[in-house]
């Protein structure tokens, strides 16, 4: 069934709050996987009545979930954490090996997407391919920092283990007026494969874009020329699959694509990057973080406080660590001092498993320095995150995610307590932890699991070193013991 990235975070949270959300959307130009409605256009669905079937039909296409393949290796990674923690042998690589159907885009290594740029003739192009290309696959050297490029966005993101390469195509330009285009998925599709017939005749190679070898092009990003339509139509912004089976291309299918327009305020405005951005993080597998609906399920997502939430900053430790760029270490018993270097710089971050012991990537706190560096540059302040994972599976899928499950996958433990992002609202620098700040059992928010029993789990002592842009603290999980061995990280007496 195709994916399809239909809505923004807290759609159906009290209509107050909805406002002053969209409207910073809006005035900071924050585009997420479907792009959200104006508030005028959310006033029209709230007064329609419509607003509430649109956010239903967005849990039908999935995007909250992550790809099945990241799944798998995410939980055969921290099985072999909690064994190297408890001193036993890793597993086998060989028992890792999901079915070739799970795979999507690699995460790792020289990838090669492609842009697919389709005009009609009654709406000409305005940015010129030349701008897109470099918007895409550029060095990073222009304006727009962090979001100056795709490319350069993930080479930081992935601390250089991810390299996105590929080719702009267009603007090509149907005979036809747009409003000519059968807006359903055939239709969309057929003018595509209209697209690629175009350019597969002047003989550009597509079997290029196979890059893990599977029969599929892994990801294309379809830009098109003219005003945008309403939320959730088909002149919106969103990603899907390729239904059509039977079309192939130099012997290739087509899987995911995203299709989006060339200017939101078409045919005013500048091409930006950041949607495209967003929609390569699914593309390699990952879920939406923000809340589909906020009469089901845990509220907030994570508070805007990610790329896969509000297209804001980085991604988070836990998505690293699914994406194979960052392996945290692990402690699991005892007290130990840790010092943590800028997720946004290096491969950095801290697990205090305290369940690591028979339940290997079950329920456990994730921490990390988001000091405002790199791609974390338009954060709020500097600090530590904690995150609360509850990566639960029944062998399939998560148990738990974002918009649906009695709690979230991914919460961001709020540092002052207030617990604004619970109710709907956004991350703030109150929600970090810093020097002062304590996160334990007796605490608000406390470190107790989710069925409210003890975890063991303190940090204190925090130091931040503004010359080296280190945080310091003392971390400690478990009910006693020995503590763990590190992993990646000096974990100091």
């Amino acid at each position: 069934m195709a994916s399809v990235s239909r809505v923004a975070s807290r759609i159906l949270v009290p209509f107050l709050v909805v406002l002053g959300a969209l409207l910073w959307l809006v005035l900071g130009a924050v585009a997420w996987a479907m792009q959200p409605p104006t508030t005028e256009q959310l006033a029209t669905y709230l007064d329609d009545a419509s607003l509430a079937a649109r956010a239903a039909e967005a849990r039908s296409y999935g995007n909250h979930l992550m790809r099945p393949e990241l799944l798998e290796r995410a939980r055969f990674k921290a099985e072999n954490l909690s064994r190297q923690n408890q001193g036993l042998a890793p597993l086998d690589p060989e028992v890792y090996t999901p079915p070739a159907a799970w795979r999507g885009m690699p995460t790792t290594g020289t990838v090669k997407v492609l842009a697919v740029c389709i005009a009609f003739a009654d709406k000409a192009p305005v940015t010129p391919v030349e701008t897109i290309r470099s918007k895409l696959y550029g060095a990073g050297t222009g304006s727009g920092f962090p979001y100056e490029s795709l490319s350069a966005y993930y080479e930081r993101a992935s601390y250089g283990k991810l390299h996105i390469e590929g080719e702009v195509l267009g603007w090509y330009t149907t005979s036809n007026a747009r409003s000519a285009v059968t807006e359903t998925t055939a239709g969309r599709e057929e003018l595509i494969e209209e697209a690629l017939d175009h350019y597969d005749a002047l003989g550009h190679d597509f079997s290029q874009y196979d890059n893990n070898g599977d029969g599929r092009i892994d990801y294309i990003l379809v830009y098109w020329t003219g005003e945008h339509g309403a939320w959730a139509s088909f002149w919106w912004g969103y990603q899907t699959s390729f239904w059509a089976t039977s079309y192939s291309v130099d012997g290739k299918r087509l899987g995911d694509y995203s299709w989006q327009w060339e200017l939101y305020s078409w045919p005013s405005g500048s091409y930006t990057p950041l949607v495209a951005i967003h929609e390569t993080g699914h593309a390699l597998g990952l879920p939406d973080y923000y809340d589909y609906d906020g009469n089901t399920g845990p509220d907030g997502g994570v508070g805007g406080l990610d790329m896969m939430d509000a297209n804001k900053g980085d991604h988070n430790a836990f998505s690293k660590f699914v994406l194979d760029w960052l392996t945290p270490a692990v402690l699991s018993r005892g007290r130990r001092a840790v010092s943590l270097a800028p997720s946004g710089e290096q491969p950095e971050a801290l697990i205090l498993f305290p369940q690591a012991d028979g339940q290997p990537f079950g329920e456990y706190f994730l921490v990390q320095n988001r000091w405002r560096v790199q791609n974390d540059t338009p954060l709020p302040t500097d600090g530590l995150t904690v995150w609360h994972v509850d990566a639960q599976t029944d062998g399939w899928d998560y148990l738990f995610d974002n918009s649906y499950a009695g709690h979230k996958l991914l919460r961001l433990m709020e540092a002052d307590g207030l617990e604004e992002i619970e109710a709907g609202g956004g991350a703030d620098a109150g929600d970090y932890y810093r020097a002062g700040s304590r996160f334990g059992p007796d605490t608000a928010p406390a470190s107790s699991g989710y069925d409210g029993a003890a975890s063991g789990v303190r940090i204190d002592d925090i130091s931040l070193d503004t010359v080296a842009t280190t945080i310091g603290f003392r971390a400690e999980a478990g009910p006693g013991g020995l503590p763990t061995a590190a992993l990646g990280l000096l974990l100091d007496e």
